[in-house]
């Protein structure tokens, strides 16, 4: 991850489900990554899909999604994170 290699401040925004427990957030922690806009939603898992690669890896089948709190996420950003020189964003539209 980036802060390890860097040192640079590093942070995720994101929504999780309930699935998405303090191991995985210890995870993160422990590689000096930033998760104070981490929106954890109660009763929801979070968003993850199933999918198949083969030789090339710029390709990939997907086998299933399950859009979990994902289709509904709406970032806040902290000052932190509105204020970042850099932002990688995802989606979760397959």
């Amino acid at each position: 991850m980036g802060t390890e290699r860097h040192r640079d401040a590093s942070g995720v925004v994101a929504a999780v489900g309930e699935d998405f427990g303090e191991p995985e957030l210890d995870l993160l922690h422990a590689r000096g990554i930033e998760t104070d806009d981490i929106e954890r939603v109660e009763g929801a898992g979070t968003t993850s899909r199933h999918v198949r690669y083969g030789f090339d890896l710029a390709f990939a089948d997907m086998i299933e999604t399950q859009p979990g709190v994902g289709a509904d996420f709406h970032p806040a950003l902290s000052d932190a994170a509105a204020g970042a020189e850099l932002a990688f964003l995802g989606s979760v539209a397959p």
